[in-house]
């Protein structure tokens, strides 16, 4: 599912919004994957990033694993993956991100969950994720910190 893509017609920032003054213009992601079972989660998230990031960024949402293994073979895979941290068919982040590395992607994710613990965390950052949110945390100020860890791919 897309959520609020450059090429939609209906897309763009909403009647009265301004430009995003947080994150310098240019920056280097283009395109995101939010991967959470719950639409109204992940459409929260993408307004947060559009936010951030302005609205040429392409966001594009899966419920899955398996769908999210849709995106990451096109010929654009994601720059970043926003990745919720509880997910069928495995039981944690830790699981979903071995999962994405076993698929080919190799970029930065960050685990958003609300039933995150220490030792989660923890877990989360082992198995390779930039950065773990606990949803109840999950606003502009935090997404900016998490954002500002990433570092752009090598050309």
């Amino acid at each position: 599912m897309l959520l609020q893509s450059p090429k939609d017609p209906k897309s763009g920032p909403p009647e009265g919004a301004r430009e995003p003054t947080t994150i310098r213009p240019g920056h280097w992601l283009s395109s995101v994957l939010i991967i959470d079972d719950k639409t109204a989660e992940a459409a929260s998230v993408a307004a947060r990033l559009h936010l951030l990031l302005g609205y040429d960024i392409r966001i594009e949402h899966a419920k899955g694993l398996g769908r999210a293994l849709d995106f990451l073979q096109k010929d654009c895979a994601p720059n970043l993956i926003m990745l919720d941290d509880v997910l069928p068919p495995t039981d944690r982040a830790p699981s979903s991100i071995a999962f994405l590395r076993r698929a080919g992607y190799h970029g930065p994710i960050i685990v958003v969950g609300g039933l995150l613990t220490t030792a989660i965390i923890g877990a989360a950052r082992a198995a390779g994720a930039i950065d773990v949110i606990h949803k109840d945390d999950l606003d502009t100020a935090r997404l900016l910190d998490a954002i500002g860890k990433l570092t752009p791919p090598r050309s």
